[in-house]
């Protein structure tokens, strides 16, 4: 699994700032977007849909999958605009594509069981679980016949990644990371201070490094994100995150 970042696939920036919601949030919904491919090129035409025609401050979900990555979309803890009268109190994953009439491939359920994996540990919501798709909770078609019925699979998976990420079950969770190596403040943090080691995917390094050359910042809250998305691949044995002193 990658995790690309909003810097990864070239996402513009909000239209305003956004708004939080009180997380952990006791939804994660499940969406299709309906249309489209695969890849960074079809996030970035969901977000440009999203705020030039739908005039929506941002890309409607929290996260967005293909069969083989997870992409950052508003981000955890971030208000959707993907599911009506529940935005105040979930998150929203999007499998990108139509998944009516055709059956999604297995390697898209396994991104969706890691995004629920993501959103549970980066806090976002209270279980690595979906609770059902967007036609639970308003008149849609919304995930697609096809893949509304691969939600218990999808959950299963999901158990069994949140339970055992690696072989050995020796990664610590982030919640260890983050209370022994950083701290739980919330100062700003440019990207140059921030030292991420040993086994972060190399899509994750990469974005980090394009924010830092940009100058931007990081709160608190997204570099736990970023550790969080690290601990929930197989690609990872241990990670040290370092905050440089000022």
């Amino acid at each position: 699994m990658t995790y690309v970042t909003r810097a990864g696939w070239d996402a513009r920036d909000p239209v305003s700032p956004p708004a939080r919601i009180a997380t952990p949030a006791p939804l994660l919904v499940l969406h299709h977007a309906a249309a489209g491919g695969f890849g960074p090129s079809a996030v970035r035409g969901h977000q440009n849909y999203h705020i030039d025609v739908r005039g929506w401050n941002d890309i409607a979900y929290t996260a967005l999958v293909d069969d083989v990555n997870v992409y950052e979309g508003r981000g955890w803890g971030i208000r959707t605009a993907a599911t009506g009268p529940v935005n105040d109190r979930s998150q929203a994953v999007c499998a990108l594509g139509n998944w009516s009439t055709k059956t999604p491939p297995d390697g898209m359920l396994d991104q969706l069981a890691s995004a629920a994996v993501l959103a549970f540990q980066a806090g976002a919501v209270d279980a690595p679980e979906y609770d059902g798709g967007h036609r639970d909770y308003m008149d849609r078609d919304c995930p697609g016949d096809k893949l509304y019925a691969k939600i218990g699979e999808i959950n299963r998976r999901a158990a069994l990644l949140a339970k055992n990420p690696t072989e050995d079950d020796d990664m610590p969770t982030v919640e260890e990371i983050w209370g022994a190596k950083v701290g739980k403040g919330d100062r700003r943090r440019t990207m140059a201070e921030v030292v991420v080691q040993a086994g972060i995917d190399a899509a994750i390094a990469r974005a980090l490094s394009e924010r830092a050359a940009k100058g931007d910042t990081l709160t608190d809250t997204q570099l736990a994100d970023v550790v969080a998305a690290a601990i929930a691949t197989d690609l990872v044995d241990g990670i040290k995150v370092t905050v440089q002193a000022n």
